[in-house]
């Protein structure tokens, strides 16, 4: 008997393991067999020819009628090749999960993001609501404070009862001439007590004008700089009043007052409330607190 001894192909078809339809980077270190016929048996032919050029160990084959590819490698490396292949899927499956985690850590990026601004819209709309808030009740103390002023001195009341006063004085001197008025005043002021230092009104270091108070003289603070000089010059007569009321700068005091007759201290007061009606709110507030803090009790 005869026994014939097969040789041990070196490419076989059952040495081919399907890799799907797609190639991935992961398989570069196989190269593709560039078969016409895209059939892995006479991909199998061919290897086993043992051409110079395909002294490989695996090669990637496609199958047009699998439509796939294939990973053909040569008698004696399959464990070579399985491991090659262990690598590529434990490599895969890293790539995949870093894309997972960089997307997820970009989304929590985001999200955190998002908060922040939505916070910032929180606290911008609360300071808004703060700030009006604020502005309401400022709004209404200034409302308190002119109806306040209002009950104290009704500016119509205290309009018409100086514009009484000045026709008076007016009606007055309209009988006198001019070369009498200066002899007048000085007629009118013999008595030393009809001006003191302590008949006055504080009214604030701002430059006042003739308009704000009708009927009063305003002395020139660069030439009168104190109210016990201002008093002296109205009494001799050096500076002619022919009203109840000037006005005077005092050095030590930083401030103008507003100087009146012996018994005018409701009619100085009044006008006092009458330009503080006029003023800002802030400054009337300041205005009626200087003149209810210089006002001293008195029979004047």
């Amino acid at each position: 008997m005869v026994f014939t001894l097969q040789k041990q192909q070196a490419w076989d078809i059952d040495q081919a393991i399907p890799l799907g339809f797609g190639l991935h980077d992961g398989l570069k270190w196989a190269p593709v067999l560039d078969e016409e016929c895209g059939c892995v048996r006479a991909a199998v032919d061919t290897l086993n020819h043992d051409l110079s050029h395909l002294d490989g160990d695996c090669y990637i084959i496609f199958s047009t009628s699998c439509l796939q590819y294939f990973l053909l490698y040569r008698y004696g490396s399959h464990n070579k090749v399985m491991e090659k292949l262990a690598e590529n899927l434990q490599s895969a499956a890293n790539s995949r999960w870093e894309r997972a985690t960089t997307a997820e850590s970009s989304d929590d990026q985001e999200q955190i993001l998002q908060s922040k601004e939505k916070a910032q819209a929180i606290l911008q709309v609360q300071m808004a609501g703060k700030l009006w808030t604020e502005l309401q009740a400022a709004q209404r103390e200034i409302a308190a404070l002119h109806h306040r002023l209002e009950q104290l001195c009704p500016p119509k009341k205290v309009e018409s009862m100086l514009v009484e006063n000045l026709e008076n004085h007016l009606g007055s001197l309209s009988v006198r001439t001019q070369p009498d008025l200066p002899n007048l005043c000085m007629a009118g002021m013999h008595d030393k007590r009809e001006l003191s230092v302590e008949w006055t009104f504080a009214v604030g270091p701002c430059q006042v004008e003739a308009s704000d108070f009708p009927g009063a003289v305003i002395l020139d603070p660069s030439i009168v700089t104190s109210l016990r000089a201002a008093v002296c010059k109205l009494i001799t007569g050096e500076i002619v009043c022919y009203g109840d009321l000037a006005v005077a700068w005092s050095d030590s005091a930083m401030s103008f007052h507003l100087l009146y007759r012996r018994g005018c201290k409701v009619a100085a007061q009044k006008l006092v409330c009458l330009l503080a009606i006029h003023l800002s709110a802030s400054k009337a507030g300041l205005l009626c607190e200087l003149a209810r803090a210089t006002a001293r009790p008195d029979t004047h």
